[in-house]
């Protein structure tokens, strides 16, 4: 976890798939016209949040997808991310409530 200013943490998570939840995350992708190259062992993904503790508004800085062996199959990172709304009782608020103390 790191402060960037005031009221506002940077916290990673971490998302294991199972098969099914692998197989629907790359469905979802096909849906979208996105790609799914090396996307064949989908293993894990990583995602670095943004959180205002003030406003209860969160953002996505960074997603890292790894196959499960560990080797990086996509990274992306979002310079300003556009912050919502913390859904109550979602992981995003699970996360708020850790951080902002």
């Amino acid at each position: 976890m790191e402060s960037r200013a005031e009221n506002v943490v940077q916290v990673w998570g971490k998302r294991v798939f199972s098969i099914e939840g692998g197989n629907e995350f790359i469905r979802d992708r096909i849906d979208n016209g996105l790609s799914i190259t090396g996307m064949e062992k989908i293993g894990h993904f990583n995602t670095l949040y943004e959180i205002d503790c003030q406003s209860k508004r969160d953002g996505v800085l960074s997603v890292v997808l790894y196959d499960t062996d560990g080797r990086i199959i996509l990274a992306d990172s979002f310079g300003n991310p556009k912050r919502e709304y913390i859904v109550p009782g979602s992981i995003g608020d699970s996360f708020r409530k850790n951080v902002c103390k």
